[in-house]
């Protein structure tokens, strides 16, 4: 018999109640809807995520590749304590 999802996770123990599960891995895991679904031989693996860590980040143009260094015309991106300083810099790279 397999037991549920929500039976594994109240003996292994969570520290808040899962906003996310994860059956099957990090990578190629599926994100289960309801914590009935039943645990196979077939999962390798279970992630539960609490709030804070189900949360997706806010979607930003830069992906922080330090590319702009090499192509900006002002010559003036210079990375200092891992954040640039330059007049043209993003607001939201120096916050």
């Amino acid at each position: 018999m397999e037991p549920p999802i929500a039976d594994v996770l109240a003996f292994c123990g969570t520290r808040e109640e899962p906003r996310k599960v994860i059956v099957g891995g990090p990578m190629m895991g599926s994100a289960q809807m309801d914590v009935n679904y039943p645990i196979t031989r077939q999962n390798n693996g279970l992630l539960a995520f609490g709030a804070r860590a189900a949360q997706r980040p806010n979607a930003e143009n830069c992906i922080r590749c330090g590319r702009c260094i090499n192509s900006c015309p002002w010559v003036c991106p210079r990375w200092t304590s891992g954040t640039p300083t330059c007049a043209m810099t993003p607001r939201h790279w120096t916050s």
